[in-house]
């Protein structure tokens, strides 16, 4: 566990525990461009600059077979509080 988590779990927190979990996740270029188009810094860019970063994306996973994989790890922290 990360020393920054410890206090998360120390009193008045009973029960406490944290789970990893990893997946991957495949996307086609369309899928990752849907994905990242989610996000506030490509949402700010122009549209000339984003279309551009987004066919210049496109290229590169078609460059590297068709699919980008993603390998993901989550934290899940859990306790329960005392009443």
């Amino acid at each position: 566990m990360a020393a920054s988590f410890a206090p998360l779990l120390e009193a008045p927190w009973t029960e406490a525990a944290n789970n990893w979990f990893s997946w991957t996740q495949t996307y086609s270029a369309d899928q990752w461009i849907s994905y990242i188009d989610t996000t506030s810094t490509h949402r700010a860019l122009d549209p000339d600059s984003r279309a551009a970063l987004y066919g210049g994306i496109r290229a590169a996973i078609a460059t590297e077979g068709g699919s980008l994989t993603i390998d993901y790890t989550t934290l899940v922290l859990s306790a329960i509080k005392p009443t």
